[in-house]
């Protein structure tokens, strides 16, 4: 690994296949993206095992939904192209799902026979902006409720009766997504209301290393297949030379929800990885009721854990300390982007008392437990709907005796400021001066 690298890009650097196929990508792509390399790496290893391989401890599964964040200029064709040439000279080709999204129930009839597929979408936040767009349309909206439920683990269900046709049987769908959009594009698209149906914290969003310059065009770039040792490697991963035949055995059957179950099999883990995700897992749990955008980290722990059990699977062993360690600090900075994303680009009116909910949060979440008035009207100005939300909240929570108004400086010293200041213990009776730190 180079060094002087910040903590997104040492991300980018895994073990591996996952990162052989990363240096493939980048090795070949006139603009190298090394983030959108590695979403496209985990979700092609996640789906060829998927449907077969369970994570440790609460026997999840291999599938993600990535999306990478940045300019225009992602370099993303490249990345996406590779991932669909990569499984087609595995002959897995059959296990590309749609580069679109129509409908819930077009969606759930390819599910039906291809349980297992991997989406290689351009522009996701465009898709989602159909769905925002009809909303009054029931066949479209359906389509977030029928990802929902293919991102969860060894689920099954069956589809809705339709004229004449009899109900199929969706079994254990493992659909993996990746693609890369602009921050607007995706937060113009979401809705406040996918934040709270567990829609939005499915999915893993990844920014873009970007420090403010255009990446140069690589002038030595050859259009080099992938290395026969990867190939082949991939190959010898648990389902790589039976996902045909399984696929095949869906294609050709007359009969809705034929396609066969595999047998699964169980990854172990070590006790030292065993311990980070359960501290990884307190430290999500903890930030309900202290942190605003608590909701969009509630999956975290399990991507993290899909995540360090592709990674292991790619090293042909069960999952160490090592994947673990990567898989949380992986799904802590998606968590953080998607937070700062929300943050800063989503358009969402809050009704007052969740605004007041919000609110507490966040200064509960902020250093020294204050926010100055600047820094409010940043964060929170965008979700008034007439302008004047804001204030009346701080007032409401000021009178509640859970937030105190002050002075000081955000960090603890330099120029005071005045904001508010969240009460930790609102049965404490010292002075207003002793609260504010002054």
């Amino acid at each position: 690994m180079p060094s002087g690298l910040s903590e997104l890009e040492k991300l980018t650097y895994v073990p591996g296949l996952v990162g052989d196929i990363i240096e493939w990508i980048v090795r070949t792509a006139p603009r190298p993206n090394r983030m959108l390399a590695l979403g496209v790496a985990l979700t092609v290893v996640g789906t060829i095992i998927g449907r077969k391989v369970k994570t440790p401890g609460n026997e999840s599964a291999t599938h993600l939904y990535i999306i990478i964040l940045g300019r225009t200029t992602l370099g993303k064709g490249h990345p996406i192209r590779s991932g669909i040439r990569l499984l087609e000279l595995l002959e897995l080709g059959h296990l590309i799902g749609p580069g679109a999204f129509a409908s819930g129930p077009g969606f759930e009839e390819e599910l039906v026979y291809h349980p297992l597929i991997i989406c290689f979408i351009d522009e996701p936040g465009d898709e989602f902006s159909k769905l925002k767009a009809q909303r009054g349309n029931e066949w479209v909206s359906s389509l977030k409720g029928v990802l929902k439920k293919a991102w969860d683990p060894w689920n099954s269900w069956k589809t809705a009766s339709k004229v004449g046709t009899e109900k199929a049987q969706i079994k254990w769908p493992a659909v993996s997504i990746v693609g890369a959009s602009t921050w607007r594009s995706y937060f113009d698209a979401v809705q406040g209301g996918d934040f709270e149906s567990g829609f939005a914290n499915r999915w893993l969003i990844l920014p873009e290393p970007y420090d403010g310059k255009r990446p140069l065009e690589q002038v030595d770039v050859r259009a080099d297949p992938p290395p026969d040792e990867l190939l082949k490697a991939l190959l010898e991963l648990p389902q790589a030379r039976t996902a045909v035949v399984e696929r095949k055995i869906g294609d050709l059957s007359s009969v809705a929800g034929a396609v066969s179950l595999p047998e699964r099999v169980d990854v172990g883990w070590s006790d030292e990885a065993r311990e980070l995700y359960r501290e990884f897992s307190a430290r999500i749990d903890a930030l309900e009721g202290n942190h605003p955008r608590a909701e969009l980290a509630l999956r975290s722990a399990e991507n993290a854990k899909r995540c360090a059990t592709i990674v292991s699977q790619g090293c042909f062993r069960d999952v160490d300390k090592s994947d673990m360690d990567w898989g949380t600090r992986f799904a802590e900075e998606s968590f953080k982007a998607h937070a700062g994303g929300a943050d800063r680009f989503l358009r969402e009116y809050h009704e007052f008392p969740e605004m007041c909910d919000r609110l507490h949060a966040a200064y509960l979440a902020a250093p020294n437990h204050f926010i100055s008035d600047r820094d409010a009207n940043r964060r929170f100005g965008r979700n008034q709907r007439y302008g004047n939300e804001l204030e009346r909240a701080q007032r409401q929570l000021a009178k509640e005796k859970r937030l105190d108004r002050c002075e000081m400086s955000p960090t603890g010293f330099g120029r005071a400021a005045k904001g508010y200041r969240a009460l930790v213990d609102e049965t404490d009776d010292g002075s207003e001066e002793e609260k504010c730190g002054l």
